[in-house]
């Protein structure tokens, strides 16, 4: 029998509020609120499985297992990412799935499963024309092959990558290629290749107030000084990325900078 106006109307609203709970949960992620998003992330998988809402269902999965990530929680990321990729049709709910697990195997330092999925993934942004997609997976695979020491592979990604343009609604930043690519040319002792693509990774994070990001790389430029026997110059980028620290309030990174400071 097909559902009544009322019943139809009611799971519209269920579906509605799903959705609802669903975004809080991805909302408090991006903000590092990692016990609030699981809570509402599960509120809403129950209304799905309740409702039987198959797509929106997909997606949660997806976000809880971006958390279980983030937090370290590697076989509920697995499980999670592998119940979205079984329960969707959707090509954007499998691409980010399979984008995930390449990243969950790069944790686990699985790399030979790792560039295959990212492979997978990269096809299927590519068959969708997801522009932030396609970006996010090649900086992946760099990341990657940086990781295994192909740094020959590494290079020509990320330089392709810094000559594109970056699509707007792509979570990966123009500045994480030039810091991985100076890592690259540390890596091979390009000290001055590596200096300017670090000075330039800087000088665009703090452009766009990502303090993080700028004070790692005024700490790679230190690395890089007292690699070349400039103590004084490394010393005061130390002190320049411990001033960020201190204005992003981030314990962690804080501690880790005043031990290497003299």
């Amino acid at each position: 029998s097909f559902p009544t106006r009322r019943s139809s109307d009611l799971l519209k609203l269920t579906a509605k509020i799903a959705e609802t709970e669903a975004y809080f949960g991805l909302t408090e992620i991006g903000r590092e609120n990692y016990k609030p998003a699981t809570e509402y992330l599960a509120s809403a998988e129950k209304l799905c499985r309740k409702n039987n809402l198959k797509q929106t269902y997909a997606d949660i999965c997806n976000w809880q297992g971006l958390a279980a990530l983030l937090t370290k929680d590697y076989p509920l990321a697995h499980t999670k990412l592998t119940q979205a990729y079984t329960h969707t049709q959707s090509l954007a709910t499998s691409s980010f799935a399979t984008e995930m697990l390449a990243r969950l195997n790069l944790k686990q330092k699985k790399y030979k499963q790792a560039l295959s999925l990212t492979d997978t993934a990269l096809k299927l942004y590519q068959e969708q024309k997801h522009q932030a997609g396609i970006f996010e997976t090649l900086y992946l695979k760099a990341e990657i092959y940086y990781i295994k020491k192909d740094y020959t592979t590494s290079r020509q990604i990320l330089t392709a990558l810094i000559k594109e343009k970056t699509p707007p609604s792509a979570i990966y930043y123009p500045a994480n290629a030039y810091t991985l690519l100076g890592a690259v040319e540390l890596k091979e002792n390009n000290l001055s290749k590596a200096r300017t693509l670090f000075k330039q990774a800087a000088d665009l994070e703090h452009a766009q107030n990502r303090l993080k990001g700028a004070a790692l790389d005024y700490n790679n430029l230190a690395e890089l000084e007292r690699l070349s026997g400039a103590e004084a110059k490394a010393q005061t980028y130390l002190t320049q990325a411990l001033k960020y620290a201190e204005e992003i309030d981030d314990d962690e990174l804080k501690s880790y900078l005043k031990a290497k400071l003299k």
